[in-house]
């Protein structure tokens, strides 16, 4: 894990935001889902939710300039529940406490995390 920012302000390094990169990653339905976030803004679009589901989340080990995830650093997952009842997602190893989100049948949900340098932490949810 990094416990530095992307964007310190020191010589060398750029404090513009000029370098934020996005990445989107939509993986299939799975009941337990790893994501590795690899740059300073990540959209995970899961597929459709037929069922429960556990989300673990990287914390990184590394220190080089490209190690990921840095502090600020955020991840936002999107769901979309099939018809079949609601379904509940988990997010347990890499956050700051296990916490769920429901989804009720055919409706959807919004989760949104940010990187403190140790864990990711919960800053909004929401769901329609």
């Amino acid at each position: 894990m990094s416990t530095l920012s992307r964007f310190t302000g020191t010589p060398g390094h750029d404090n513009t935001s000029r370098v934020l990169n996005n990445d989107v990653q939509s993986p299939a339905y799975a009941s337990t889902l790893a994501i590795t976030t690899t740059k300073s803004s990540t959209l995970v679009n899961v597929g459709l939710l037929t069922g429960a589901m556990s989300v673990t989340i990287g914390t990184g080990s590394g220190l080089a300039d490209d190690a990921a995830p840095f502090v600020g650093d955020t991840v936002e997952f999107l769901f979309a529940a099939d018809g079949a009842g609601a379904h509940i997602v988990t997010f347990s190893t890499g956050f700051a406490s296990p916490g769920t989100l429901t989804v009720a049948a055919n409706k959807y949900g919004a989760a949104k995390f940010r990187f403190n340098g140790t864990v990711w932490v919960g800053s909004s949810s929401a769901t329609a």
